[in-house]
């Protein structure tokens, strides 16, 4: 059985972690799984897992990144989550990652660390808070977010994600907001929402 079938009797380890990880990325670049390999390295050796799944010289790309995802008890029993989930989202599958993030952590307070790092990253943090029923979270994020970046575009993120039932969503909203940039910015791209849009076009006027 070879290295990356998950025998690690020929490295000792962490001497021979430079090996482990050129053969790893090595195997990686023909196509080849790293499952078996994380799976022992899991098992028998979770220091020199982390270091290959976020190192300085960590395995880059969607298919190592979702390899590490499978083994995320092993990986949070050795290191901590914040740290983790922020290195993970820079390497690839960035979406599971943040999905995963939310779902083993919801009231992390570093979540929205780990989102800023995307593209679009507090809306998609709100989308994936509604859809795990987090709603106090993600009112207080995309408010919060709102007032810094008026034009964030969370109508079109949540349309899409949640569809016409998110309307309520930005009702619940409104009343969040502090300031008219914020209010008119999110009226702008409520066109599909008319309720909520309505209902900001009331309370605009009394918004400093």
């Amino acid at each position: 059985m070879s290295l990356m079938e998950g025998d690690l009797s020929h490295v000792a380890l962490p001497a021979d972690l430079e090996i482990l990880r050129d053969t790893a990325g090595a195997a990686l670049s023909r196509g080849a799984s790293l499952d078996a390999l994380y799976d022992a390295l899991a098992a028998e050796h979770p220091v020199a897992l982390v270091d290959l799944v976020m190192g300085p010289r960590a395995l880059a790309g969607d298919a190592a990144v979702r390899a590490a995802l499978r083994v995320l008890d092993a990986l949070e029993s050795t290191t901590r989550p914040a740290p983790l989930f922020r290195r993970l989202v820079e390497l690839g599958a960035s979406d599971e990652v943040l999905a995963l993030a939310v779902a083993r952590h919801p009231d992390g307070d570093w979540l929205e660390s780990v989102a800023r790092r995307l593209e679009d990253g507090p809306c998609r943090l709100v989308a994936l808070h509604i859809a795990a029923g987090h709603e106090t979270a993600a009112l207080e994020l995309a408010a919060r977010t709102l007032e810094e970046q008026p034009d964030a575009p969370f109508v079109p993120w949540l349309a899409a994600a949640c569809g016409p039932e998110c309307e309520p969503f930005f009702r619940k909203l409104v009343p969040r907001l502090r300031s008219k940039d914020a209010a008119r910015a999110l009226r702008g791209q409520l066109q599909l929402f008319p309720n909520a849009q309505a209902l900001l076009t009331l309370v605009l006027p009394g918004m400093v």
